[in-house]
C-alpha cells in the first residue's frame, strides 16, 4: 500500500486524462469544400462542453495547498521560540520545511523542532570549524494527516553545544494540503 501512496498523483492525473483525451479524439474537423452539417457543429460544442465540465470537475476536485511562512530569530536560546500557524482543515497532510543557520565550540549543531511541545525532530550537522556560522541542512517533516484543525504551535530549541545569535535565523514553512 505504501508504494501506491508514493504514486498516488500519477494515477490520479493519469485517470483524469484518459477521459479528456477520448473526449478530443471525437472531434470532426472540416476541409474546404466539404459541406458542412449543423450536426456535425452541434456534435464539435458539444464535445468542447464535455471538455470544459471534465477540466471544471479535476480542478475542483484537486488538492487545495494553504503556506504559511515563520521566521525566527537567530538568538533562540535554550528555552527555544514558539510561532504559531492555523491548520485551517483536519484533512491531508501537513509538510513542515525546516532551515537555519547556528554555530558552536565544540563539533556539534543541533536544533530540536518541536509541535505543541511534542518533538517532532532535529536539524543536526556535525563541522570541523568551530565557532563559524553554518546552515543546517535543511529538513521536511510530514505530520500525520489526523491533525486537528486549529491553531497549533511549532518552537525551535538549541540544542546542548549549540549557539545563536541575531545574525542567524531560522525559517519554517507549513504547507498544509487538503481534499
Amino acid at each position: 500500500m505504501r508504494k501506491f501512496g508514493l504514486h498516488k498523483w500519477w494515477f490520479v492525473t493519469l485517470l483524469l486524462t484518459v477521459p479528456v483525451v477520448a473526449i478530443a479524439q471525437s472531434v470532426s474537423t472540416f476541409t474546404p469544400g466539404t459541406v458542412i452539417s449543423s450536426a456535425a457543429v452541434n456534435a464539435n460544442f458539444a464535445a468542447l462542453a464535455s471538455r470544459i465540465a471534465a477540466l471544471e470537475s479535476a480542478a475542483a476536485n484537486a488538492p487545495v495547498t494553504t503556506t504559511t511562512t515563520l521566521t525566527f530569530p537567530g538568538a533562540l536560546g535554550a528555552a527555544g521560540i514558539a510561532r504559531e500557524f492555523t491548520r485551517t482543515a483536519a484533512t491531508g497532510d501537513v509538510l513542515v520545511f525546516v532551515s537555519g543557520t547556528g554555530f558552536t565550540s565544540t563539533n556539534y549543531l543541533s536544533v530540536a523542532i518541536q509541535l505543541d511541545g511534542a518533538a517532532l525532530g532535529t536539524l543536526n550537522l556535525t563541522t570541523n570549524e568551530l565557532n563559524v556560522h553554518k546552515t543546517f541542512p535543511s529538513k521536511v517533516f510530514r505530520i500525520a494527516p489526523t491533525l486537528a484543525a486549529g491553531s497549533h504551535s511549532i518552537a525551535l530549541l538549541n540544542g546542548a553545544d549549540t549557539t545563536t545569535d541575531g545574525t542567524d535565523n531560522f525559517n519554517v514553512v507549513v504547507v498544509q494540503l487538503s481534499r
